[in-house]
């Protein structure tokens, strides 16, 4: 009777821990774009977003031409496999409606872009210096 119990007991904690670890993960790791190559999977799934193709709608700013392709139909595509951007479309979707709410564009909820470029520390912003 007990090695059901803590076969039970198991069961319920491998998923218990994993949405732990994964939410931690999720709030503490860094949201933004690091490098080309993750700009260009971030534009296709943007593109499958709003106009349901994975031809790029605009070219890199920075760095023009930059892993992407005419395809036969003339349009830029990525050079990287569809994956990333395809499970990436549905969050974009997601952030445009959030977007769309402009519920951040109060002033009770100025988050700085980053402490350092404000030239704020972490400390003067929770203590509304």
């Amino acid at each position: 009777m007990s090695s059901i119990n803590g076969r039970r007991a198991v069961l319920f904690m491998v998923p218990a821990v994993f949405i732990i670890c994964a939410g931690l993960y999720g709030l503490m790791a860094y949201g933004g774009i690091r490098t080309a190559d993750g700009e260009v999977v971030f534009k296709a799934g943007e593109a499958l977003a709003t106009t349901a193709s994975l031809a790029l709608t605009e070219d890199l700013a920075a760095w023009p031409g930059f892993a992407v392709a005419r395809g036969v139909d003339g349009r830029m595509y990525s050079v990287f496999a569809p994956g990333q951007s395809i499970l990436l479309a549905p969050l974009i979707k997601l952030g445009i409606a959030v977007n769309r709410t402009g519920w951040y564009k109060t002033d009770k909820f100025h988050i700085p872009v980053s402490f350092t470029v404000d030239e704020n520390s972490l400390r003067d912003y929770l203590l509304n210096r």
